[in-house]
């Protein structure tokens, strides 16, 4: 995200890889930002989807032809994050479906709400959908940024709260798959799997040998 910022901040003002706001829109956006409580939650979470939009995925051609929407900023996302964190399970179908977004920060705020619902035993019948896309989410091989590996330990960490068998199967694979060889979501999996087997993995002298010699010991998890 501060890539990001850093990039409008100091691109060219003609740079038409950015999309920016006049000081109309900017004093208008202020104003729009009390409307937030009011709005529906079909309306909140299109703010947020139109903010990603405004970070489209590189490797995905886009219509530089079509008229890029007003931009949202900052402050209303997260206004609407705010809002939406407090609508409860309601949104959860759309949680689930944000985790397979092209945006990490996208995946990486619904993992960040999966493992809230998790935590507050509030996911409901939507419990196995959630847990189906936190291991896809968790498992996902980065692109085009490192950055997004961040969305992938935040799922790990959802499906830690989430519970179930199926998290040993992720952390097994982010272990041995040669994309994570050299990837700090390793060490976030030796972290976790100590967590849940109360194994002290970390203070071993090699830890991911340590947890992968665990694994390789309790087949089932």
């Amino acid at each position: 995200m501060l890539k990001r910022l850093l990039a409008y901040l100091f691109s060219p003002p003609d740079d038409p890889g950015i999309v920016r706001a006049t000081p109309a829109e900017i004093a208008n956006d202020r104003i729009l930002r009390g409307d937030i409580p009011k709005l529906t939650t079909q309306e909140l979470t299109r703010v947020c989807e139109e903010y990603w939009a405004q970070f489209p995925d590189p490797t995905i051609e886009v219509d530089t032809a079509a008229k890029p929407p007003l931009p949202v900023s900052s402050g209303r996302y997260w206004s609407a994050v705010a809002e939406l964190r407090g609508r409860g399970p309601e949104i959860i179908n759309w949680v689930c479906s944000s985790l397979s977004h092209s945006n990490y920060d996208a995946r990486e705020l619904a993992a960040t709400f999966i493992g809230d619902f998790a935590e507050r035993n509030e996911l409901g019948p939507a419990r196995q959908e959630a847990e189906d896309a936190l291991v896809a989410c968790a498992i996902r091989v980065p692109q085009y940024d490192g950055k997004e590996a961040q969305a992938n330990d935040v799922a790990l960490r959802a499906l830690k709260s989430v519970g179930g068998k199926a998290i040993f199967g992720v952390i097994r694979y982010i272990l041995t798959a040669d994309e994570w060889k050299e990837d700090d979501l390793r060490w976030s999996a030796v972290e976790v799997l100590g967590d849940l087997t109360s194994q002290p993995f970390l203070e071993e002298p090699e830890p991911e040998l340590a947890a992968q010699q665990w694994l390789a010991a309790h087949p089932e998890g």
